[in-house]
């Protein structure tokens, strides 16, 4: 192993480890890479220049300062163990795993932001280039499988029809076609440009286009002389209007060569492009090199797209009698992902499009504060010349980004100030629109969430003159205060809950009804980054269906039997321990397995195929493989009178060939497994087992890697509503906190049906890895269900209206104009609920998860939103509360008042502190 010492030079600490962009991308996208690693890295990688300390990634980027160093390191220690070749050795003689995926790393002064700032190395951001690249890939092909490129409501199939239409045409015919894909262009600008020159400078437009398409000139060149000539072209008004656009734009552009020279160029959109280039970490370019730039980057798309033959044949259907085109299916690939459907992005998209902190002015002309009209239409707006930096800047500002309303002046001895006098989220955006003056208006509306003002003072706020400036993580003192009133810093919500769990194994979440225990449980295993199952209980819900029972099953004749299956919950208990397993086997062991289960199949499936009939040693019985099952093999003995089918179990023959034992004849089998008896099946084992043998080892395509152990949660959603003893049965024993593990086997009620080389052949036990989530309404009748031994085995923690108003709404982008009225008619109903004149109690409390059905009323009519919530969701349930009681009608008008006394006072929500207006 090579011993590497890094090397200091001015402060900065580098060296080089050999690992090349390929062998970085292999890690990455290896199964045994933690997630959580490849999110550190790119919260890196989305950093200027790819380096920052990880107090400034923590800032700019997310997560935590401490686990991000943490990561670091410990990722850097993971490849240095896969490599096998080199150790690196710091300038204190200590090993120094941080600089495996790091380079160039440097101490930070007392005014920098942390104490240590890392770079990336640079073959390490290509390989994380290529790996979102083929992310994309991966999730459009997944999209795919369900979403046809041509579908009855979603249709994308016209781009590629609309080529094959060009093809070999002309300019002209080009254009006029255009005018009837009026997506692929600017509808309200191009169209009755294109159709005046159509009608009155045919000739005229034919020579631009065909300038346009001559490949001997540079893209940005023709782009440039294309929009020129347009301008010259074309009169200062049509039909006595002003003409808002030219049919001169990139967009425009892009359409024309796409038609005319589909395998070089494709179909362009500003939107798209940038979204592209945000995703890849990469700055956007100014009006009139954006096409060329987007071409540049899509190229390396289209390669992957080209070798992908998955996802060839995934779209194969859909392209059907179309022209073979990678460019254009690299496009729809961006058009899909990040544009149409980017939460498919899964856990890439809060890493790439985590809300812009925006500086932004509110005054027109120097001195005409247009603050009160902002504020009072839910808009901002800036007024800029096209094609100069700041309007470009302005347009990046999108939905969920955070607006700060700012102004700057200075105070005496010429101290510098700005002033922040509002911030808002943004919620759309409005077309670009010229102005009276001349100038090109952008607008954004938006929520405003808080009027205070706010003054910062100091060299470094004289830089924010312009309209419209980012906030970068640098200012430290901006930042926290915006934080702080947005309460948007990144944080674990269930930490108290994760913590129970892990520590008891067994949980318990109740409450009122609508409280979220449901969601919460989820969001609790996503928490411990877990795989997860649900179920949820019910009357006729029993043992068969939670861990195992005789299901009925049809063989080849028709003929009805039954057979054992496992139950979801024996099922899910099997899956964890397969990970719990294989995560104490080291590499070179589960190669080893992988190996001989394939040559196993291999020699099934082939000895199946081909009907080939082997004989015994002793009676030269002939016997045949009919049945592949999972953890058996059926064969057939025609000579058998007394069984002319047997089953066999894999799980011999695995270990037999995993262990590559000596055997002479069916007795050592017996005495090989220590049994009191030998068989009839060790007979064909043998015979098999030496067949199988003869044939090379099985080579395996791909590494396999170490297996990370990973909790497995198991939630049962009701669990009051079912017979808890009839459901668990024997498994009240095993569930026990303290069992966990084989030290909770218990034999089940099928126990003497089950199979050879199961897990669980021995008896049943719940894995050390498995947790259970319970959740349960506490006003449920069917509560008393629950006996001391169940509550005895589970960890009870009540989740409250409060807690579920905080997890759910609070900081819930979707509420933002809404959770103050919902926060006012949640806490009042509640507060009702626990009056003395109903005298319910918390437990009848109502929950956020029933105000967050507020939302689909609010989009049909916001007036009546907060009506149809109460009608058709809170009367009823509150209405079952109060059954039986004499003065029911009474009481629900009384909680329907509460329910509509929108006034913020004494709100239990806010821990009963009265809200006030802050004055200036």
């Amino acid at each position: 192993m090579q011993t590497i010492y890094a090397k200091e030079n001015n402060g900065v600490f580098s060296c080089d480890i050999g690992v090349s962009k390929d062998e970085w991308l292999e890690i990455l996208e290896s199964p045994s890479t933690q997630q959580e690693f490849i999110e550190t890295l790119l919260r890196f990688y989305y950093m200027p220049e790819h380096k920052g300390s990880c107090s400034q990634v923590s800032r700019e980027q997310g997560g935590n300062a401490s686990t991000l160093n943490i990561h670091v390191s410990t990722f850097g220690g993971m490849v240095k163990k896969k490599l096998d070749r080199f150790e690196i050795i710091g300038t204190d003689k200590q090993l120094v795993n941080g600089l495996v995926p790091m380079n160039n790393g440097r101490s930070l002064d007392k005014n920098e932001i942390g104490t240590y700032e890392w770079t990336l190395r640079k073959e390490l951001v290509e390989a994380l280039r290529e790996y979102l690249l083929r992310y994309l890939v991966k999730r459009y092909k997944e999209l795919r499988k369900e979403l046809p490129i041509k579908d009855d409501h979603y249709d994308e199939l016209y781009k590629w029809e609309l080529i094959k239409d060009c093809k070999d045409k002309d300019v002209l015919f080009i254009a006029e076609r255009l005018t009837k894909k009026v997506n692929l262009i600017d509808a309200t600008r191009d169209v009755s440009v294109i159709r005046y020159m159509l009608n009155n400078k045919g000739e005229v437009y034919k020579s631009i286009l065909n300038q346009l398409i001559n490949d001997e000139e540079p893209l940005n060149k023709r782009l440039k002389n294309f929009k020129q000539a347009m301008n010259e072209s074309l009169p200062e008004k049509m039909n006595g209007k002003k003409i808002m656009g030219k049919a001169n734009d990139e967009r425009m552009a892009s359409a024309i060569l796409t038609c005319h020279t589909p395998q070089k160029y494709t179909f362009y959109k500003n939107d798209v492009y940038v979204k592209f280039c945000q995703y890849l970490g990469i700055s956007d370019k100014y009006a009139g090199k954006c096409l060329d730039h987007f071409l540049e980057l899509l190229y390396p798309l289209k390669r992957i797209v080209e070798h992908d033959l998955e996802l060839q044949g995934i779209v194969a259907d859909s392209l059907k009698g179309q022209e073979e085109n990678y460019l254009l299916l690299a496009q729809d690939i961006l058009w899909e992902i990040l544009v149409c459907y980017p939460k498919n992005l899964g856990y890439i998209y809060p890493l790439v499009w985590r809300p812009r902190y925006w500086l932004v002015g509110f005054n027109f002309n120097d001195n005409e504060s247009q603050f009160d009209r902002f504020v009072a239409k839910g808009i901002w707006e800036g007024h800029f010349e096209e094609e100069k930096k700041q309007i470009t800047t302005a347009r990046k500002i999108k939905t969920g980004d955070i607006l700060i309303l700012k102004s700057t002046f200075t105070r005496q001895k010429k101290i510098p100030c700005l002033k922040i006098s509002g911030i808002g989220v943004v919620t759309g955006s409005r077309n670009d629109a010229a102005n009276e003056n001349g100038f090109v208006s952008v607008i954004r509306t938006a929520n405003y969430i808080n009027l205070d003002k706010k003054v910062f003072e100091g060299k470094s706020y004289g830089q924010y003159l312009s309209t419209v400036h980012e906030l970068r993580a640098k200012e430290t003192a901006l930042i926290d205060y915006v934080n702080s009133i947005l309460n948007m810093e990144r944080q674990k919500k269930f930490d108290k809950y994760t913590e129970l769990l892990r520590t008891n194994f067994n949980l318990i979440l109740t409450g009122a009804p609508g409280t979220g225990k449901t969601y919460m449980a989820k969001e609790i295993a996503k928490e411990m980054g877990a795989e997860w199952e649900l179920v949820q209980f019910h009357p006729s819900y029993d043992y068969t269906d939670f861990v195992e029972g005789l299901r009925p099953k049809e063989d080849e004749n028709g003929n009805i039997g039954f057979e054992r299956r496992d139950g979801v919950f024996k099922a899910f208990c099997a899956k964890a321990l397969e990970n719990y397993l294989n995560s104490k086997k080291d590499p070179s062991t589960l190669e080893q397995e992988v190996s001989t289960r394939d040559l196993l199949e291999d020699f099934i499936e082939e000895a199946y195929n081909n009907e080939t009939v082997f004989h015994t040693s002793g009676t030269k019985n002939g016997f045949a493989i009919i049945e592949n099952k999972e953890r058996s093999i059926r064969i057939e003995i025609p000579d058998n009178e007394k069984a002319k089918d047997v089953l066999l179990p894999k799980s011999d023959l695995l270990t037999l060939l995993e262990n590559k034992v000596e055997i002479n004849g069916g007795k050592d089998i017996q005495e090989y497994f220590k049994r009191k008896y030998r068989t009839q099946k060790d007979s064909y084992v043998y015979v098999l087992y030496n067949e199988i043998r003869k044939r090379p080892t099985k080579k395996i395509s791909k590494t396999v890697e170490q297996i990370s152990q990973k909790p497995f949660v198991f939630i049962i959603d009701e669990i009051n509503r079912g017979e808890i003893s009839k459901i668990f049965g024997e498994l009240f024993y095993s569930i026990d906190p303290g069992y966990r593990g084989i030290n909770g086997r218990v034999n089940t009620q099928y126990q003497n049906m089950i199979e050879e080389g199961d897990a669980f052949k021995d008896g049943f036990f719940v894995p050390e890895n498995v947790y259970i989530i319970g959740t349960m309404n506490d006003i449920d009748r069917s509560v008393e269900s629950m006996d001391f031994a169940m509550r005895r085995r589970f960890a009870w923690e009540e989740v409250t209206a409060k807690e579920s108003y905080e997890a759910m709404i609070a900081h819930n982008t979707e509420f933002l104009s809404l959770k103050e009225e919902i926060r006012a008619r949640m806490s009042h109903l509640n507060e009702a609920i626990l009056s003395d004149k109903l005298c319910l109690g918390e437990a009848y409390q109502i929950g956020g998860a029933y105000f967050m059905k507020v939302l689909k009323y609010v989009e049909k009519n916001p007036q009546t939103a907060f009506d149809m919530l109460w009608n058709n969701h809170l009367k009823g349930l509150i209405a079952e509360y109060l059954r039986g009681n004499p003065k029911a009608q009474q009481q629900l008008e009384t909680l329907h008042e509460a329910y509509n006394n929108t006034k913020i006072e004494d709100d239990p929500i806010n821990d009963g502190q009265p809200q006030t207006d802050t004055k200036d």
